[in-house]
Parts: structure tokens; C-alpha cells; sequence
């Protein structure tokens, strides 16, 4: 079962702290974030936790499961079904309302797909701090 968080993490982060998509989300600063964020869960819910296909337990959703668009913007097929409701893709931060927040979707040589505050897709640098709510997938038993 996929759970996506309802708010986005206190504070925004950045995808890298150059303004690079080298190697994509798989080598980005955000995924050795997500990674180290998931050590602070408590084991009991680790172990419940079903890795995704890249091995990690937590990450950031593609722009397609999000919005039903492409890296160009482009309808899609691929959209999480409850993400067809654009209200259920925005989210809140700590101070913020309707945050801006990171996908996990390369666009250019220097964006990454985000959705904004009103629930669309769209790109920014990989530099900005945007809000940042992870996915997980916990093991039905």
C-alpha cells in the first residue's frame, strides 16, 4: 500500500546543492536525504516498509504519478488515481501555505519537475529549496 505524507517536511530542501540534474533524482542530494530521514523512523515501522524499485524506502513521486504529465508536460498515462484530484497535490509546509514542492522527474539539464501551490506541474532549478513529501509503501500483512 502507497502512503504519501500529507504535509511537506518542516523545512524546504534543495534537489542539489549545484544546480545539476547529473544522474538524475538516483544521484541527487534529496535521494541521500530521503535515505538518511528514513534511519530516524522508528525500526518497528522499517521493517514494514517495502522497498521501492530503486532499493529505498522512502522517495519522491515522478511528476507523472503526481499530475498525469511527462518531463515535457505532456499528458500521460501513469497518474496515481487519488492524484487525479489536483487538491489531494497540494500540500502544506510548517509557516507555508501552499507550498511548492519536489518531484522526483528530471526536466532539463539544471530542473526538476515540481508541483506548485495550486496543484499543476512545473520546473525549477535543482538549487531552490522547495518542500519536500515523501512517498513510502508499508507491506500489507
Amino acid at each position: 500500500m502507497l502512503f504519501l505524507f500529507d504535509e511537506y517536511l518542516d523545512e524546504a530542501h534543495q534537489m542539489n546543492s549545484r544546480n545539476s540534474t547529473d544522474g538524475g533524482y538516483d544521484a541527487s542530494e534529496m535521494r541521500k536525504f530521503l535515505r538518511e530521514l528514513t534511519e530516524a523512523f522508528p525500526e518497528k515501522l522499517r521493517k514494514r516498509m517495502a522497498a521501492f524499485e530503486n532499493g529505498d524506502l522512502l522517495r519522491l513521486l515522478t511528476i507523472t504519478e503526481m499530475c498525469g504529465v511527462d518531463e515535457n508536460f505532456n499528458r500521460c498515462e501513469g497518474q496515481i488515481e487519488w492524484m487525479k484530484d489536483n487538491r489531494r497535490r497540494i500540500a502544506c509546509r510548517k509557516g507555508e501555505e501552499y507550498e511548492c514542492g519536489w518531484t522526483s522527474t528530471v526536466v532539463s539539464g539544471a530542473n526538476f519537475a515540481y508541483v506548485n501551490g495550486s496543484g499543476f506541474a512545473n520546473c525549477r532549478n535543482a538549487s531552490y529549496p522547495l518542500g519536500v513529501r515523501p512517498a513510502f509503501k508499508i507491506l500489507y500483512p
